[in-house]
């Protein structure tokens, strides 16, 4: 599954909150997510103390912006 996002901007991958959506979903359900800038594999980080979570890659440091997932869905902080 390579890329997951849907802009056409690299260093934007996920800066909508439908591409970061579509990114953790597939991130979540155990598919690998690449980075649009350069195709290597995004990791989850997290802050547990504030419950925030970006998805950043592993090469380049292309990152989402701070995100929070509910029940009822991801928030963008």
């Amino acid at each position: 599954m390579r890329p997951v996002a849907t802009s056409d901007d690299a260093h934007s991958q996920f800066s909508t909150e439908a591409d970061l959506t579509a990114a953790w979903e597939a991130w979540k359900a155990g598919g690998a997510v690449y980075c649009r800038a350069d195709g290597s594999p995004v990791a989850l980080s997290v802050v547990a103390a504030s419950l925030k979570n970006r998805l950043v890659c592993t090469h380049c440091g292309n990152a989402s912006p701070w995100f929070q997932v509910s029940a009822s869905g991801l928030r963008m902080r």
